[in-house]
């Protein structure tokens, strides 16, 4: 009878408990990778998002050629998108923010000759993710003659 036994075969209960707990660690890192990539990829997006808009503000302001702060300061106060607000320091432009919006802030550039303004400094600040994270985009815009 003994050796009616070792000709059976099979695996034995220790066995596959064991191989059931080797494929539930390799399962739970390959759910933890997948998890951790998704919300990478959707970051991305939103960071993307708000770097396309701060670009397409500036790209706009670079069409107008050369033009004054009255100008500047209209084109970009339009957006449907978010809130928009005006800056009048670089430290109010990174305060804290609740939400996602938009700040900005121009400062006139002298370069050519001293006491004549040659254009303006403009610093586009988009926060999103509520507020958390924010992309920056500074340009120079030719002013007028």
């Amino acid at each position: 009878m003994h050796e009616k036994l070792k000709k059976q075969f099979g695996f034995t209960l220790v066995e596959i408990l064991v191989s059931m707990a080797i494929i539930s660690i390799v399962s739970a890192a390959f759910i933890a990778l997948f998890s951790s990539s998704f919300v990478n990829t959707f970051s991305t997006g939103n960071r993307n998002a708000a770097m396309s808009l701060a670009s397409d503000k500036m790209e706009a302001l670079l069409a107008l050629g050369p033009t004054n702060i009255e100008t500047i300061r209209a084109k970009l106060l339009d957006n449907d998108e978010m809130s928009v607000q005006e800056k009048s320091t670089e430290a109010d432009l990174y305060a804290e923010a609740n939400s996602n919006l938009m700040r900005f802030r121009i400062e006139p550039v002298n370069l050519l000759t001293a006491g004549t303004n040659n254009g303006y400094r403009v610093t586009i600040v988009v926060y999103y993710k509520g507020g958390e994270r924010y992309v920056t985009l500074t340009s120079f815009i030719r002013g007028r003659s």
